[in-house]
């Protein structure tokens, strides 16, 4: 067996060579060529993606913990998941309020029910999560979708899971590691 001393810091001055180990390849993007940066090729890396926290309200509108799915503890009781009938007559109010929505990173939630309406008689309660209309998933759908559906929709089967708790406020954290004025590298913006 043959061991090697460490190069002297002589050696590694004029070398152009990487350490093994140590950044990457000849060649790729981020890596030395004769001295100079190789620059990746646009589009390569993608930005960090944006995270989005929310505070959480339960049904009274005292502050909750959020959601388990949403970074919360473990829900000490199983979500009680029902499926609740609407049929909308005419001249009657579906009454219900939402919030949330693929593009805010949350599920559709119920955020208001008027009182004698038809979601109020239907059972539906602030706090409730819609996980589906009609058989179609809410799970990753838009709020304007969501509030198209029911516009649309005056016979409805809606599968919704009682949470007990609402977003609130959300705040959307990006990612800047540039961002000379951070020490955390991120920027904070509130909507």
């Amino acid at each position: 067996m043959t061991v090697r001393a460490p190069p002297s810091a002589a050696s590694m001055i004029n070398s152009s060579a990487p350490l093994h180990g140590f950044g990457p390849p000849p060649g790729v993007p981020g890596s030395r060529v004769a001295g100079d940066l190789v620059p990746p090729p646009p589009g390569i890396y993608p930005p960090p993606p944006n995270r989005q926290t929310c505070s959480w309200m339960d049904r009274q509108g005292r502050p909750a913990s959020p959601p388990y799915e949403y970074g919360g503890r473990r829900p000490e009781r199983r979500d009680r998941v029902r499926r609740v009938d609407l049929l909308i007559e005419p001249g009657q109010s579906l009454g219900l309020m939402i919030r949330g929505g693929v593009e805010y990173g949350l599920g559709i939630f119920i955020t208001g029910v008027d009182k004698d309406s038809v979601a109020d008689r239907a059972g539906l309660m602030v706090g409730d999560q819609i996980l589906e209309v009609n058989g179609q998933s809410f799970m990753e759908v838009t709020h304007d979708e969501a509030v198209s559906q029911f516009k649309f929709h005056k016979r409805m089967s809606l599968l919704v899971r009682d949470v007990g708790k609402v977003p609130h406020s959300c705040t959307t954290i990006e990612p800047e590691p540039w961002d000379a004025y951070s020490p955390t590298g991120v920027r904070i913006i509130l909507r």
